[in-house]
């Protein structure tokens, strides 16, 4: 069409600045870097696990209490990934008894946790390995 401006530079999208593009990408990458986190079952397994263990310092909500809140944007800018937050989890907690609990006790604490902090559940189980591609940021 003669005389029409390419999609990028109509006036209503000029306001848009570069910064809000790559928001936008970051975001979508994010979630497909989320992808195979873990299964629903084991953020279920995870919550009782959380509850019975963790809830004391933590808080039911996860909001904090004796211990730091364990959701929201300065729970998510701590940890990169899921498997820091692994790796810590397992050898330091509960504080009372650090590495008291079974691995996959641990793997389901953390997939209860990636839940509460918004990242959907798949198919896949939540592993060691599979940890490390899983983003928080």
């Amino acid at each position: 069409m003669p005389g029409a401006a390419p999609f990028l530079w109509r006036p209503s999208l000029r306001r848009i600045r570069p910064a809000a593009w790559l928001a936008a990408l970051a975001g979508f990458f994010v979630t497909v870097v989320t992808a195979l986190a873990y299964t629903a079952a084991q953020a279920d397994a995870g919550q009782q696990v959380f509850v019975t263990v963790c809830a004391g310092c933590h808080g039911a909500t996860l909001g904090g209490g004796v211990g730091p809140a364990l959701v929201g944007p300065a729970f998510r800018t701590v940890w990169t990934n899921a498997a820091m937050l692994l790796g810590y989890v397992s050898q330091n907690m509960p504080l009372s008894a650090p590495g008291s609990l079974n691995p996959d006790q641990y793997r389901r604490v953390v997939a209860y946790l990636l839940r509460q902090n918004g990242i959907a559940p798949d198919d896949e189980p939540l592993t060691e390995e599979s940890a490390a591609r899983v983003t928080l940021r």
